[in-house]
């Protein structure tokens, strides 16, 4: 089933999921070139720091059945701008990174009964140094392995975070992160009503090894998450946990650039971390609480026919078994997608892609629009 929710497109502006190791220090104690970072970031007033602004433009324009709330098509445009600051210093490199994300569209303008309506919201703002992050970034647990328009259920969220990463020789790192949890709240089902989630006890603890290898980034991560609802007397504390197994590899097809994405989870009582953000983490009655436990996959490949067009396709699915005690059944969804875009440049893209959604199932209280529906898109993009 395709609804807002699901049909909204969603942003591609990747970052390392991880601090990048320490990058050597030259002789003078400073790096003075920018060289190290890019031909995008310069090296203002004759500073020790290496500055890039930059961002994107986006226009999308939508068509999709069943209708989204009411309407046929869906009119979007997107304006980041970002900061991007770098220091060589002798515990490695002192970055701060800041963007500012603009959304204007339709559908959003039809909230209060007006045209389209623009949104504001800080994207990502934190301070990577010395294997630590501080800030608004991808949570640990994530890496996104999709490179079509729309966005999949895979897990993809920034977080607010504290992150610290251990840098070992070959690539291989391992991580620890607190993050903010009320940003992977689900549900809490009642025998007649949903529960509030109360106060927060913990933050979510997740930890990650891996390897940035040649050619490929593989990634295990876990998360424990508190479960606790606003009235005490259903229970106290109960514990949500999910694992994901994530690999992106760079293919000798396509001259090189041809991609693969990869990504498993597993989980109970913590249905954002499997792909159900809108979905129940648990049913609570009679002092118990019983986790929706459940999976998810997604496997996405980009070709590249020539130098200047490319393609991705995407297939996805996942299943969240809800407490039998709910009543509400099980909820599982298949999705898939494709496109064909034009690159003639460097940072900029005109291309088409179309998806299919079968989802059974939904919760209570969200539209009822049947169990399947497809979306067309085109998008021009241009970075800067």
């Amino acid at each position: 089933m395709l609804t807002a929710s699901t049909a909204v497109v969603q942003g591609a502006d990747p970052q390392p999921l991880v601090p990048q190791a320490p990058l050597p220090i030259e002789p003078g104690r400073f790096v003075r070139t920018c060289d190290l970072y890019g031909n995008r970031f310069m090296n203002i007033g004759g500073g020790d720091s290496c500055v890039r602004i930059g961002g994107y433009v986006r226009a999308d324009y939508m068509v999709a059945k069943p209708e989204m709330r009411g309407s046929v098509y869906d009119f979007q445009t997107r304006a980041v701008f970002l900061y991007d600051s770098r220091t060589a210093t002798d515990h490695g490199t002192l970055q701060t990174y800041a963007s500012v994300r603009f959304d204007t569209s339709t559908l959003r303008g039809t909230d209060n009964g007006g045209g389209p309506g623009t949104q504001t919201r800080l994207d990502r703002a934190y301070i990577n140094y010395a294997g630590w992050t501080f800030g608004l970034a991808k949570s640990l647990f994530d890496l996104d392995v999709n490179w079509n328009f729309f966005g999949s259920r895979a897990a993809d969220q920034n977080t607010l975070l504290v992150t610290y990463t251990y840098f070992l020789p070959n690539g291989f790192f391992i991580a620890g992160s607190l993050e903010d949890g009320t940003f992977r709240r689900g549900d809490i089902r009642g025998r007649r009503r949903t529960h509030e989630y109360g106060g927060s006890k913990m933050p979510d603890i997740v930890a990650a090894v891996g390897q940035d290898g040649p050619g490929y980034f593989a990634k295990l991560s876990g998360a424990v998450r508190e479960v606790r609802p606003r009235n005490p007397n259903k229970f106290d504390t109960e514990y949500g946990f999910a694992a994901r197994a994530s690999l992106t590899a760079e293919l000798p097809s396509g001259g090189g650039r041809d991609r693969l994405g990869l990504a498993a989870v597993i989980g109970t009582g913590a249905a954002s971390y499997i792909g159900f953000d809108d979905d129940i983490d648990g049913f609570a009655a009679a002092n118990r609480f019983d986790g929706s436990d459940g999976y998810s996959g997604i496997v996405s490949l980009q070709h590249w026919w020539d130098e200047t067009w490319w393609s991705a396709a995407t297939v996805a699915a996942g299943q969240l078994n809800r407490s039998n005690r709910s009543g509400q059944g099980d909820r599982t969804y298949v999705e898939s997608a494709a496109n064909l875009v034009w690159q003639p440049y460097e940072g900029f893209y005109i291309g088409a892609e179309g998806k299919y959604v079968w989802d059974k199932n939904r919760p209570p209280g969200q539209p009822d629009f049947g169990d399947e529906g497809w979306s067309g898109l085109l998008r021009a993009y241009r970075s800067f």
